[in-house]
Parts: structure tokens; C-alpha cells; sequence
């Protein structure tokens, strides 16, 4: 039976960094959080006159994202070792990745990244393993 799937979950799409993601992974997604609302700011207060203190007074100053996703670990998943082969290569290799939204469409996330992953304990047949994309315009591509 197939699984029924709720507005918020995302479809995750990869492939050649410095190109649109087109491949798939749609199998043994467990967790997508395409890491939106991560923005930076710095504190400008004004200097107190002495009697009251000064209000916090923040600006953005950066917009950042840290994508991440986590798959259970099964021998001959070749999406599995095509992201671990690119996040272990030395060195790195980036990829394009993609979010969409199930329900609708919507594209959450695009563009290239880096890739980190980890695991609560070695890689093997269904271990949950996470991945941790960093965003990087080395390849011609900002993201969104």
C-alpha cells in the first residue's frame, strides 16, 4: 500500500552540482527539513542615556539555510552511495539538491551544496543516517 503522504512533506531531488537536481531519491527518505527561517542578525543598540537601558535592536545580515534529510541505510541503494561518495571525496564534491512539496509542488529549496552526514553508530543495514547540506555558489549556482 502506498503511503499516503500530508502537505509539509517534501520530495527530495539531487544531482550534478552547477545543474537543476533531477534525480529523485524515492526511496528510504525517513526526515526531510529543508531548512528554511535560519536568518542572521546583529544587535545595533543605541548608547543609554544613563537612567534606562537600551532596547535590543536587531538586522538581518545574512540569509542562511542548512538543508537536511536522513535516510535508513541499505545495501545497493545507489542514492545512498552517491551522497556518501560525494561528501567523502577529497576533495569535496558538491551537488545540486531540490525540496518540493508533496502536496502542490511548491520548490522549498534549490541549488548547490555540500554535503555532511552523520550516524549514531556505523553504517550498516538499516542504519539511519543523516545529511547535513551546506549551501556553496562554487559552481555557479546561488541558492534559494
Amino acid at each position: 500500500m502506498a503511503k499516503k503522504r500530508v502537505s509539509w512533506e517534501f520530495k527530495v531531488l539531487y544531482g550534478a552540482a552547477g545543474a537543476t537536481a533531477a534525480t529523485l531519491i524515492d526511496k528510504n527518505i525517513v526526515d526531510v527539513d529543508p531548512g528554511g527561517n535560519q536568518d542572521e542578525y546583529v544587535d545595533l543598540p543605541t548608547r543609554g542615556d544613563g537612567v534606562t537601558m537600551p532596547q535590543q535592536d536587531e538586522y538581518p545580515v545574512k540569509m542562511a539555510a542548512t538543508p537536511k534529510f536522513s535516510m535508513t541505510y541499505h545495501d545497493g541503494d545507489s542514492h545512498m552511495a552517491a551522497l556518501l561518495a560525494a561528501a567523502d571525496a577529497n576533495p569535496r564534491v558538491g551537488k545540486a539538491f531540490k525540496f518540493v512539496r508533496h502536496d502542490g509542488g511548491a520548490t522549498a529549496r534549490d541549488g548547490d551544496f555540500w554535503i555532511r552526514y552523520s550516524s549514531p553508530g556505523p553504517i550498516a543495514e538499516g542504519q539511519v543516517v543523516e545529511f547535513e547540506l551546506h549551501p556553496t555558489s562554487a559552481y555557479g549556482r546561488a541558492w534559494t
